[in-house]
Parts: C-alpha cells; structure tokens; sequence
C-alpha cells in the first residue's frame, strides 16, 4: 500500500506542478461525476445494476457474482444505486468529496454557463446520494461543506487582513 500511495503522490506532484492542471483535473473529475449521476438515475429506475447480465463469459467469475447483486436497505426494500461502484457506500462517498470541487465551480471566477453547470451537477449529485441511501454520504456533504468553507475563509483571511469574513 505504502508503494501505491507513495507512486500516486509522486505523479500527482510531478503533473500539479504546471499551471492550470488543477483545473483541467477538477474539469475532469466534474465530467466523470455527471457520468456517474447520469448512471444512477438510469440504474435507480430500473433497480438493477444495468450491466448485470451483459457480461462476457471470460469475465464472469461464478453464476452469482456479489458486484450484480442489487442492494435493497433491510426492512424498508428501498433500492440503493451503487453505479460503477461496488457499494453504495463508496459512490455516496465518492459524490460528498466531489461537492466542495462543484461548490468551487459554482463561487469562482468562472463563465455564468460553467456556474449554472455545477450548479445542476450539485444538486444531481445530492440527489444521487439521496439514491444511494447513504446516511454517511450526507454526513460527508456536510462534513466536506464545512472544511471547505474554512478552507475558504483561511484564503480570505490572508488576502484581506482586516476583512470581516477571513
């Protein structure tokens, strides 16, 4: 594990370093979470994972593979969208860290058609984690929300010293 974290952060060193990558990676990060949204909202009214039964038979592991299966919250039989994930869980985790990228979209000094995007991507990604049925996604909205808004106000801080909001 050491070696794929420590390779990981080389790179993501070596390829951060040039100006604007962030936000080309943020860009890209966007266009996958609205793919994936996009996945969910298919998959949730179907309530089944969609590509359960079109699998090739060189990658079907047995007859039952637990990644197909449909998950369904115990006792209340409300289907729980896990997209390209294997979880529920980890979509809704994946979505609550992609919020503060879509708030940052939304408040920066960016084009009215790039803000009014993420903000439809917002709220579809809520949404999706609403689908998941997660309650740790939305702890982690809110969790990532409030970092991101120190984050925000750290920033102010430096720029403008004696502002009232830093």
């Amino acid at each position: 594990a050491q070696t794929n974290w420590t390779a990981i952060f080389v790179v993501a060193c070596y390829v951060f370093r040039k100006p604007g990558m962030t936000e080309r990676y943020a860009a890209l990060l966007w266009a996958l979470t609205v793919g994936i949204c996009a996945l969910s909202l298919v998959e949730g009214h179907e309530r089944r994972v969609l590509w359960a039964g079109h699998l090739p038979s060189f990658l079907k592991v047995g007859e039952e593979f637990e990644y197909l299966k449909p998950i369904f919250r115990r006792y209340t039989n409300i289907y729980r969208v896990k997209a390209t994930f294997g979880t529920p869980l980890g979509l809704a985790e994946f979505l609550a860290l992609m919020c503060p990228f879509l708030v940052q979209f939304i408040i920066g000094n960016y084009k009215t058609a790039i803000r009014i995007g993420a903000g439809v991507s917002l709220c579809w990604a809520i949404y999706t984690i609403i689908q998941t049925d997660s309650r740790l996604g939305m702890a982690g909205i809110i969790v990532s929300g409030l970092v991101y808004t120190l984050l925000w106000a750290l920033v102010r801080w430096q720029k403008h010293k004696g502002g009232l909001i830093g």
